[in-house]
């Protein structure tokens, strides 16, 4: 076997003392051997860091200290990374199974630059949360952010072409590189009966606070690679803006998931 890992998996951390672990051992426990786990944290002060080195024998690189927010600390992990495949599973996400990453190297298909599973999504608790659909192909990218990073297999090499990800973006710079990446002409397949990871719907994204951001950067990433707007979307967006202002809001917006999204 290669000295060079076949899969880089990075996990990117910031105050997660909570969550880290079960990240962690899922990675840890897998039976593959052809894998490098690159862990990114940004100077957590909670006690995160005690978990990390808790399993440093098992952690092939750490980093901690400051950076720039999410999409810096993937920035940093890619460029340490020596895996011919990048594979992202951030705090409070984890692998389904101890076989996972056996299972998807024959996936790993050299014809392909981007290699898209599925994943189930939950909350903090662990309850199933319905989401959109799995896409059916990759044109749905110019309409929604049809990608999750957390069932995402992408060959390094394409990621580097495309300089990683934007920093002008808080929230959606993985969005953009997915969309530039399509536009670029990489190529992409999804499985959508293979399940590999749980995401965690309660990250950044999902809080009130983080509406406008959205909106903001949905609107100028599709005028910037697109030079137009998915209309759909946006009023999606503005509505759930909106919701937000109501009395019992998150209630609202649970009941209208239940209602026009499923699971998994």
């Amino acid at each position: 076997m290669s000295n060079t890992p076949l899969i880089s998996i990075i996990t990117v951390v910031y105050n997660d003392v909570l969550g880290i672990e079960k990240t962690l051992l899922s990675v840890i426990e897998q039976t593959a051997l052809n894998f490098e786990f690159i862990v990114i944290d940004g100077k957590s002060v909670d006690g995160t860091l005690d978990v990390v080195k808790k399993y440093l024998d098992s952690i092939d690189i750490l980093i901690s200290e400051p950076d720039k927010g999410l999409y810096d600390a993937m920035n940093k992990g890619l460029s340490v990374a020596s895996g011919k495949w990048i594979f992202f599973l951030n705090s409070r996400d984890f692998l389904l199974g101890c076989r996972t990453l056996l299972e998807v190297q024959p996936y790993l298909n050299e014809k392909y630059d981007v290699v898209h599973f599925n994943c189930k999504v939950s909350n903090d608790y662990g309850d199933p949360i319905n989401v959109r659909r799995f896409p059916k192909n990759i044109l749905e990218i110019k309409q929604w952010p049809c990608i999750q990073h957390q069932s995402v297999f992408t060959k390094k090499i394409a990621i580097q072409q495309l300089s990683g990800f934007n920093l002008d973006y808080k929230i959606l710079s993985d969005y953009e590189l997915f969309l530039k990446l399509y536009l670029k002409g990489f190529s992409f397949i999804f499985h959508r009966n293979i399940f590999i990871s749980n995401y965690n719907s309660q990250g950044i994204s999902a809080q009130k606070d983080s509406i406008d951001t959205i909106i903001n950067e949905f609107k100028l990433i599709q005028m910037c690679h697109l030079k137009k707007i998915s209309t759909s979307l946006l009023a999606q967006l503005y509505f759930k803006k909106y919701l937000y202002l109501l009395p019992g809001s998150y209630l609202l917006v649970n009941i209208i998931r239940k209602t026009i999204l499923r699971k998994r």
